[in-house]
């Protein structure tokens, strides 16, 4: 059995000394910022945003697996192959079989259903 430690980081946030510690194991402290938040700190300094991260744990990019010796951050396909998950290209294949069935379902009408001639 794998141990793991689980951490809600909207509930217990991390703190900025946390978050310069991991942004050192992660390439910069902009990289822990997720996509969707990425412009409200474009005009922050490095502390600043940090300090913003803290306050703000929504975001935050999630999630934050740390093995040991790895840190992955959201939830790629990229990330899901580093862990095992099965491979960044099965999950492209798998998303676009998806889309095309979604598209598909879209254009058929219901059975039993009359359709204009």
């Amino acid at each position: 059995m794998v141990e793991f430690v689980e951490r809600n980081l909207l509930k217990e946030p991390l703190s900025v000394a946390e978050l310069e510690a991991l942004a050192l194991r992660v390439g910069g402290i902009r990289e822990l910022v997720k996509p969707t938040a990425r412009a409200e700190v474009e005009a922050l300094g490095e502390a600043d945003v940090a300090r913003f991260l803290a306050e703000n744990p929504n975001s935050v990019r999630r999630p934050i697996i740390d093995t040991g010796g790895v840190v992955t951050l959201g939830f790629t396909p990229t990330v899901r192959e580093q862990l095992g998950g099965g491979t960044a290209e099965a999950a492209t294949t798998a998303r676009r079989r998806q889309a095309a069935r979604a598209r598909k379902s879209t254009r058929q009408a219901p059975r039993g259903a009359r359709t204009r001639r």
